[in-house]
């Protein structure tokens, strides 16, 4: 079984799929913008499975930011189209991108000072 201590390269593609998921739906409802703007955000978790061995803080710290602010976006624009619920869901993986990142940016700030 994996594990995401030993290999955190699966949550950064776990996300990809799930925005490039997101993105293929998009291109289906005739939103270009829409999903180009999923895919670009895929390849973005795509690119930082890349280097999350060697960078791990940094490169989590940005992932998070970059899912938390396409998630907020999300849900804003599934709320200006007038969409119910489904915009609380967005609005739910934005706040677990948002406390994900102050985890990790706590947990290894504690454990620099204790070093």
């Amino acid at each position: 079984m994996f594990s995401i201590k030993k290999n955190p390269r699966i949550v950064s593609i776990l996300s990809a799929v799930a925005f490039m998921a997101g993105g293929f739906d998009a291109l289906e409802n005739m939103s270009v913008a829409a999903g180009t703007a999923h895919f670009a955000v895929a390849a973005v978790n795509l690119l930082s499975a890349r280097f999350i061995l060697r960078h791990p803080r940094w490169t989590n710290l940005s992932i998070f930011m970059v899912n938390a602010l396409f998630a907020a976006y999300l849900s804003y624009a599934f709320n200006a189209a007038g969409r119910h619920r489904i915009q609380y869901a967005w609005m739910l993986v934005c706040l677990i991108n948002v406390v994900a990142g102050v985890i990790r940016f706590v947990r290894e700030g504690r454990a620099a000072a204790d070093a």
